[in-house]
């Protein structure tokens, strides 16, 4: 089923290597926090503790050694049999209580199959830029009532959703290309002029495709702002109405070129 034939869902899951997007079911293959709001089902992986001396754990195998040791010499095992069988016990017990857990990783069934509805982001500054559209469509989302009288508020949290989606995808994106060097730095004299000019023009395209890239994250910041804003001043200000209505027209224009192909349909 494509996604425009069901409410837009938006999954979030989260380990300490990356961050995955998609518009399909994900998991973690640990221990994680779910969180579900609106249309967003959120994961994030639980930190593994750093390993650490187990008391607890080494004091019941050394009752369990000592117990075993006493039974097996009133047993009048042999002096061999008691070592070997102590060497195994102290040596399994060890593995079990010292062991370090493995940490959550993200688990996307269908990104094989599906590779135009996943988006992942790894870098940490773009993950902490991912997780500020998170917060702020959060806060959006608990304000939507406030705004019921100018806004659906099933359309607008279907928006919200989108807008992370969108976020998403700028932010992969941007993860591709490489931030432009400064114009005034000093460039690298070429032996020819046609090598100089094809060079230049490459730096050009790069900073504009980063400029892009970058004008559609902040104007999708900025509108999922107001409308957290708005949202939140409607009860004690009139005004915020009417932003609150620009900021989802806006989240709603944002997401009219962004709809993924999907090999479903």
């Amino acid at each position: 089923m494509p996604p425009s034939d069901h409410p837009f869902q938006v999954w979030i899951a989260t380990d300490d290597t990356q961050t995955v997007v998609a518009l399909a079911p994900l998991k973690l293959s640990g221990t994680s926090l779910r969180r579900e709001w609106g249309n967003v089902t959120d994961l994030r992986a639980v930190p593994v503790a750093p390993a650490g001396t187990n008391v607890a754990g080494l004091v019941v195998l050394a009752a369990l050694v000592f117990l075993g040791t006493l039974g097996l010499c009133l047993w009048r095992a042999p002096l061999l049999v008691i070592f070997f069988l102590i060497a195994l016990t102290v040596g399994v017990g060890l593995i079990v209580v010292l062991s370090k857990p493995s940490p959550a990783r993200v688990v996307a069934p269908e990104i094989a199959k599906f590779p135009q509805i996943h988006r992942s982001i790894a870098s940490i500054e773009s993950r902490h830029a991912f997780f500020g559209l998170v917060e702020l469509a959060e806060r959006a989302g608990r304000a939507l009532p406030a705004l019921s009288d100018v806004v659906d508020p099933v359309e607008a949290g279907q928006s919200l959703a989108e807008a992370l989606w969108v976020g998403a995808d700028v932010l992969s994106r941007r993860e591709q290309l490489r931030p432009p060097e400064p114009r005034s730095q000093p460039q690298p004299i070429s032996t020819t002029g046609r090598a100089a000019d094809a060079l230049s023009a490459q730096r050009e395209v790069a900073r504009g495709r980063w400029a892009q890239v970058s004008s559609e994250l902040g104007r999708l910041q900025t509108a999922l702002e107001l409308a957290a804003v708005a949202g939140e001043n409607a009860e004690h200000d009139q005004d915020a109405m009417a932003a609150g209505q620009e900021a989802y027209r806006e989240l709603a224009e944002l997401y009219g070129g962004a709809e993924p192909t999907d090999d479903r349909r």
